[in-house]
């Protein structure tokens, strides 16, 4: 079963702890991952302990997730895997994954797939888990990154979510960049998506042509004379997905 447009946008931001799998592990105070707060008030991630963490070379790094939720209460609880960096969830065995028979093995409503997807940035830093479970799906090996809780399921493009994840990317000088320039601020992507157009690649310019942006907004690429850093490490990181479900973040 594929999962509602919006649920990536909110979820596939916390996909920067894996990516970060391989940094260094200087311990940190501050919360691990999760975009929403637990009923009770504290970070809904798991496992609790921090560490700081960095990864580079992370431009057109492909990944995949899969997202179990359990719809029986408000909030709604999502459990977030992800495969980078530990399988390249390669194209024959993302599409024979059993969404239906792995929603029955973890005991949840539904699970969804989100992928394969690639990242648009050069290097990340984060504070996220010290470890996390890694398991096999179908012969896809994939590291758990969050338990998070939602309030809804928004499935409309171009609508706006907050996240709580504690991250620093950085587009390096030289980098092409994509940014959707909206009359709240603007937007730089993030990772682009073959969910539904499963030939994309990283040409920007042709992205642009294709995509029926809401009223007033517009969509340009550059090329970095300076490298880009968008810091959400001391607030909210605000995102949102285009109509191709590629994921923009807001630079300021």
């Amino acid at each position: 079963m594929r999962r509602p447009a919006g649920l990536a946008a909110a979820l596939a931001t916390v996909a920067v702890v894996a990516a970060c799998g391989g940094a260094s592990d200087t311990p940190s105070d501050a919360p691990a991952t999760g975009a929403v707060q637990s009923p009770a008030g504290g970070a809904a991630s798991t496992p609790s302990v921090s560490v700081a963490r960095t990864a580079t070379g992370v431009y057109g790094a492909r990944y995949c997730e899969l997202f179990f939720l359990s719809l029986g209460a408000r909030p709604i609880r999502a459990s977030v895997w992800n495969t980078y960096p530990f399988d390249d969830c390669s194209s024959a065995r993302w599409r024979a994954v059993d969404t239906g028979a792995l929603a029955r093995q973890q005991n949840v409503d539904y699970a969804f797939t989100n992928g394969p997807r690639y990242w648009a940035i050069d290097a990340i830093a984060q504070t996220g888990p010290a470890a996390s479970p890694v398991e096999d799906f179908g012969g896809i090996h994939m590291q758990l990154e969050a338990t998070l809780f939602l309030d809804d399921l928004d499935v409309s493009p171009y609508i706006e979510h907050r996240v709580d994840r504690h991250t620093l990317f950085t587009y390096d000088a030289g980098r092409r960049i994509a940014e959707i320039h909206t009359p709240g601020g603007t937007f730089v992507m993030q990772s682009w998506s073959q969910q539904i157009d499963h030939t994309l690649t990283d040409n920007l310019p042709d992205i642009g042509r294709r995509l029926r942006l809401p009223t007033g907004w517009t969509y340009t690429t550059r090329v970095l004379s300076v490298a880009l850093r968008v810091d959400t490490t001391t607030t909210s990181a605000i995102v949102f997905q285009d109509g191709l479900d590629d994921t923009f973040t807001k630079e300021g």
